[in-house]
C-alpha cells in the first residue's frame, strides 16, 4: 500500500470519528434541550395548578365555606357574631379587640386586619392559635405528610395553610422529626441533630501536612510539546476541557479541606458526606461535585469495568513474571506510563494520544503513587477506545473515589490525631478543595477571586481562583482567624445563572430535580432526610446554637493556649527584668529573685566549666606538639650517614665550567 493511500486512509477514518463524535454530541444536546423544555412545562403546569388551587381556597374562605385558613375563619367568625345573640355565640366568642374590629369594619373605616388573640378553652377544638404564635414548630397535616407548609401572606398579615385542613375537625399534626423553630428574618430552622462527629474538639486546633496525587499542572505543562490535533482533543473534550480553563498552580490550598474533615458529621449515608462549621452543616454530595467540577455524574454504563480491550496496553508493556517463570500479569505504574510517553513520536496512528490519555486518568483523575500503585485494568481498557473516554460518566467515578478516601481518614485516625500529622489525599482533589471557600462566604472573600473572561458553561473550578499571597499554602490558624463566629454560610450549593444548564447536561434525566437525593441509591437517615427536606425550602437555614459556641471557644481555647505557650517561652529567654507573655491579657512577666540568683550562679558554674575545658583542651594540644617534635627529632638522630665520598664533585649543569 503507498503512503498516499494509507494517508488518504487515515483522513477518512479521521472525518469518520469526528463526525461520529459530532452526532454523539448533537444526539446530547437536543436529549439535554428536550428534557428542559418537559421539565419547564411541568413546571408551568405545577404553578398553574398552585395559583388556581390558591385562588380556590380564596374564594372559599371568602363566602364562609369551609377552609384552610384559620385566620379567615377567625374573620368570618367575627363578622358573624356580631349580628347573633349571645346565647349562640358559646365558647367562640369574640375578644374586645375583635369586637372593636367588627364595628370599625362595618362603619367602613379602611384598617388593617388584626388577628385576634385565642381565649383559654378547655375544649380542644379550638385550634386556631396556632397561626398568630409564630414561634410554635411547623404544623403539617395529619392526613398526608408532603402537604404545603403554613406561610405568611406579607401583604394582609394572613396565614396560608395547607388544603388538607376540614373547618369542622382542625385537627393537626406536629412533625416531630424536624422540630424547628422559625425566624421571619432569616428562616433560621432548628433541625435534628447530628449523632456525633469523627474528630473531636480538641482535635480542631491540630494542624496536617495534608498533600495530593492529583497533578494536572504538570500534565498540562507536558501537553504543551504535543501536536495540535492532540491538545485539541483534549481542549474540545466535553469533561476534560475544564482542566484546561482552570488556574493550575504546582502548589495546593488544601488546609480549608482539613478545616472540614476535622467536623465531619458521622451519619448513615454512604453517598452523602456532612460537615458542621459554626453549628451550619454543609452537604458534599453528586450535586455539589457536578457543580464544582462540570464532569459527568450520570449512572454507570451497564458492566463498564469489563468494556474495552487489553490490546493497546499489551503492545506497550510486557507482562512481568516471577522468579519461577510464572506470569504476574499486567502491571503497569504511572512512571512507566510517562517513560513510554516521553519516548514516543507522533506518527498519526493516535497511539502518542491514547497514551497521553491513559497519563492523563493516572495522573489527574486516578491520583495515585508514581511506582507504588499498579492501574487499573479498567483504566488500561479505557484508553484504548477514545469515545468511550469522551462519554463515561468520570464525575461519578471520582465521586465514589473522594467519598471512600473521606471514610478512610475516618477510620485511620480513629484513636485520635498526633501533634505533627501527615495524609495523602488521593483521587481527584478538586472539588473538596475548594468546597469550603465555595460555602463560607467570608473565606471565598479573602482568598479567592474571579477568574476574568470565564466562559458560561464552565464549572465553579473555572470561574474562581486562589489569590497570589508569596506562600504555598494558607494556614490553618489563618483560616480560622478569617473564619471567627460567622454564621452566613450556605448549607447546599445551588445552580446560579448558567450553572443550571449545566447541571442539565451532566446529570441523569430526572435527577436535576431529585434535590432530596432520594434516587441516588444511598441508604435512609432519619435525620439526613429531615435536613435535605428542611434546606429545599427557599430562605430555610439549619442553625445549632450549641454547635457554633462549642466550635468558637474550642477555638478561642486553643487560641490562647498557643499564646500563653509563646509567652513563657519568651519569658524564659527575657532575663532579669521579665518580658512579655503571648497570651490573650499580653501582660508582663517579672522574674524572682531567687530564681535570678540561681540563674546567675548556674551561668557562673556553666563559664567555669568551659573555662576549665578550654584550659584542658590547650594544655592537652601542647603536650601532643611537644611530643610530635620529640618523634621528629629521634627520626633525624637515627638517619644513617653517609660512609662514601662521591668520585667526583657534583656540578650543576648550569654552573659554568
Amino acid at each position: 500500500m503507498s503512503p498516499k493511500t494509507r494517508l488518504a486512509e487515515m483522513k477518512e477514518k479521521a472525518k469518520a470519528s469526528e463526525k461520529k463524535k459530532n452526532a454523539g454530541v448533537k444526539r446530547r444536546q437536543q436529549a439535554a434541550a428536550k428534557r428542559r423544555a418537559a421539565i419547564k412545562k411541568r413546571r408551568e403546569a405545577a404553578k398553574r395548578s398552585e395559583t388556581a388551587e390558591k385562588k380556590r381556597k380564596r374564594d372559599s374562605g371568602l363566602d364562609g365555606g369551609s377552609s384552610s385558613n384559620p385566620t379567615k375563619k377567625t374573620r368570618n367568625r367575627v363578622i358573624e357574631t356580631a349580628a347573633s345573640p349571645p346565647e349562640h355565640q358559646g365558647v367562640h366568642a369574640p375578644t374586645p379587640a375583635a369586637e372593636l374590629l367588627s364595628q370599625g369594619d362595618s362603619e367602613g373605616t379602611p384598617r388593617p386586619v388584626i388577628p385576634s388573640q385565642p381565649q383559654k378553652s378547655p375544649t380542644p377544638t379550638h385550634a386556631a392559635s396556632e397561626a398568630e404564635n409564630q414561634q410554635q414548630p411547623r404544623v403539617i397535616s395529619g392526613s398526608s405528610t408532603k402537604s404545603p407548609s403554613h406561610r405568611v401572606d406579607e401583604q394582609n398579615g394572613e396565614e396560608i395553610g395547607s388544603n388538607n385542613r376540614d373547618s369542622n375537625a382542625p385537627e393537626v399534626a406536629v412533625e416531630n422529626d424536624a422540630p424547628r423553630t422559625v425566624e421571619r428574618d432569616d428562616m433560621t430552622v432548628e433541625a435534628a441533630r447530628p449523632t456525633g462527629f469523627f474528630f473531636k474538639p480538641s482535635d480542631y486546633g491540630k494542624s496536617c501536612k495534608l498533600s495530593s496525587r492529583c497533578h494536572q499542572h504538570d500534565f498540562l505543562k507536558m501537553i504543551k510539546k504535543f501536536e495540535d490535533s492532540e491538545k485539541s482533543w483534549f481542549q474540545d473534550h466535553p469533561q476534560f476541557k475544564h482542566i484546561f480553563h482552570m488556574d493550575c498552580t504546582p502548589t495546593r490550598k488544601v488546609m480549608g479541606l482539613w478545616m472540614l474533615l476535622l467536623r465531619t458529621m458521622h451519619t448513615g449515608k454512604g453517598r452523602q458526606a456532612w460537615f458542621g462549621v459554626n453549628g451550619v452543616p454543609i452537604r458534599y454530595s453528586i450535586r455539589e461535585h457536578s457543580l464544582l467540577s462540570g464532569l459527568y455524574c450520570h449512572s454507570y454504563p451497564e458492566n463498564y469495568p469489563s468494556i474495552g480491550r487489553m490490546k493497546f496496553a499489551r503492545k506497550y508493556f510486557k507482562v512481568k513474571k516471577t522468579k519461577d517463570g510464572k506470569e504476574k500479569g499486567l502491571q503497569v505504574t504511572e512512571a512507566d506510563v510517562l517513560e513510554k510517553l516521553q519516548k514516543m513520536k507522533f506518527d498519526g496512528s493516535g497511539d502518542r494520544l491514547r497514551m497521553a490519555v491513559l497519563y492523563f486518568l493516572a495522573r489527574v483523575l486516578r491520583g495515585r503513587s508514581k511506582k507504588g500503585y499498579f492501574i487499573e485494568y479498567f483504566i488500561l481498557q479505557a484508553a484504548e477506545d477514545l469515545e468511550f473516554c469522551t462519554e463515561f460518566p468520570w464525575g461519578r467515578y471520582t465521586f465514589d473515589d473522594c467519598m471512600k478516601e473521606i471514610f478512610h481518614v475516618r477510620d485511620q485516625f480513629r484513636d485520635g490525631l498526633a501533634e505533627k500529622t501527615q495524609w495523602v489525599f488521593p483521587g481527584f482533589i478538586n472539588p473538596l478543595e475548594i468546597l469550603a471557600f465555595e460555602c463560607i462566604p467570608v473565606l471565598r472573600e479573602r482568598f479567592r477571586e474571579p477568574v476574568p473572561n470565564c466562559p458560561d458553561g464552565c464549572p465553579r473550578m473555572c470561574k474562581w481562583k486562589f489569590k497570589r499571597t508569596g506562600t504555598t499554602g494558607f494556614p490553618l490558624d489563618k483560616i480560622y482567624r478569617t473564619l471567627g463566629n460567622t454564621k452566613e454560610i450556605i448549607s447546599i450549593l445551588e445552580p446560579q445563572g448558567y450553572e443550571a444548564d449545566l447541571l442539565y447536561e451532566i446529570m441523569d434525566e430526572g435527577t436535576y430535580e431529585d434535590l432530596e437525593l432520594i434516587d441516588d441509591s444511598d441508604t435512609p437517615d432519619i435525620a439526613v432526610d429531615s435536613w435535605n427536606k428542611i434546606l429545599l425550602e427557599p430562605g430555610s437555614k439549619i442553625f445549632w446554637p450549641d454547635l457554633f459556641e462549642m466550635d468558637v471557644r474550642t477555638r478561642e481555647q486553643q487560641e490562647q493556649a498557643e499564646g500563653e505557650a509563646g509567652g513563657e517561652a519568651g519569658g524564659e529567654a527575657g532575663g532579669e527584668a521579665g518580658v512579655e507573655a503571648g497570651g490573650e491579657a499580653g501582660g508582663e512577666a517579672e522574674v524572682d529573685e531567687k530564681a535570678a540568683a540561681e540563674k546567675a550562679a548556674a551561668e557562673k558554674a556553666a563559664a567555669e566549666k568551659a573555662a576549665a575545658e578550654k584550659a584542658a583542651a590547650e594544655l592537652a594540644a601542647a603536650e601532643k606538639a611537644a611530643s610530635d617534635k620529640e618523634k621528629v627529632g629521634d627520626q633525624k638522630e637515627t638517619r644513617p650517614k653517609r660512609t662514601h665520598k662521591p668520585s667526583r664533585p657534583l656540578r650543576s649543569p648550569y654552573q659554568k665550567n
